[in-house]
């Protein structure tokens, strides 16, 4: 017979649906630092920042980009948390 691997609190539904909305969470405050950053420049540098094709582009792309070192820190607090509670 197989051996049965042990649930761990990363397996279930309720885990992923967490992660999905924080994900989303995440998301709707890294636009808001966006746009805030994006208008600053905007207002500092209007020839360069004045075009709704950069503009859209970097709204797109840099809430993304700000997941991923926002992600890298949630583990670690996650890591470091669960090593606490080992000792």
């Amino acid at each position: 017979m197989t051996a049965r691997r042990k649930n761990t609190a990363r397996g279930g539904c309720g885990f992923w649906i967490a992660t999905c909305a924080l994900a989303c969470l995440l998301l709707l405050v890294n636009s808001a630092v966006a746009i805030a950053i994006y208008a600053a420049l905007s207002a500092i540098a209007p020839e360069v920042f004045d075009r709704p094709k950069l503009a859209q582009a970097v709204l797109l792309v840099v809430p993304v980009l700000m997941l991923v070192p926002e992600w890298r820190l949630i583990d670690w607090l996650g890591e470091r948390i669960a090593l606490r509670r080992k000792q």
